[in-house]
């Protein structure tokens, strides 16, 4: 069944996880409003997939952007550095699909569940929470909002930390 949840203005739905997968997969389709951008961040744990099914995202990885419209994929291997970028004026939805299963449960703990009517809730998401479990789930955020993949980049985690939590909580 599935369930959908809001961590920091994106919209995300389960719609199979380690349960339905026996930990193989996780697929979440998600709905992005305009300029939605994920921190610089990569994924220790596990491989992602993307394929968009309307509007338009720009992927920063290494020194390039790599911008897929509807239609298109992109993958993206375990441990490369990248932002997700919802690029469209309008709002942009995609399909994620991420092995092995890992992604669902960090959106299922530090999502806020969704109230009805594809509206957002009224409070915010908890970014200690988010940053804690992305540990966990093997998402290591790099750079606060904003940052775009630098070849090599030297990054001291506790400076880049405190700064994501005090602009995520902003």
């Amino acid at each position: 069944m599935a369930h959908t949840y809001w961590p920091f203005g994106a919209q995300l739905t389960v719609l199979a996880d380690e349960e339905q997968t026996d930990s193989h997969f996780d697929l979440i389709e998600g709905q992005f409003p305009p300029g939605f951008q994920t921190p610089l961040y990569r994924h220790s744990k596990y491989t992602e997939m993307i394929y968009v099914l309307e509007g338009e995202f720009s992927v920063y990885i290494d020194t390039e952007v790599v911008i897929i419209n509807p239609g298109g994929g992109m993958l993206i291997p375990k441990m490369t550095p990248h932002v997700v970028v919802a690029s469209a004026k309008a709002f942009s939805r995609a399909l994620t699909v991420v092995s092995p299963s890992a992604f669902a449960r960090l959106i299922r703990s530090a999502g806020i569940p969704e109230l009805g009517e594809g509206l957002p809730p009224g409070q915010p998401n908890d970014s200690a929470l988010f940053l804690k479990l992305s540990e966990e789930t093997g998402d290591e955020i790099l750079c606060p909002p904003s940052a775009r993949p630098v070849p090599k980049q030297l990054i001291s985690r506790t400076r880049l930390r405190d700064n994501l939590i005090s602009q995520l909580a902003s």
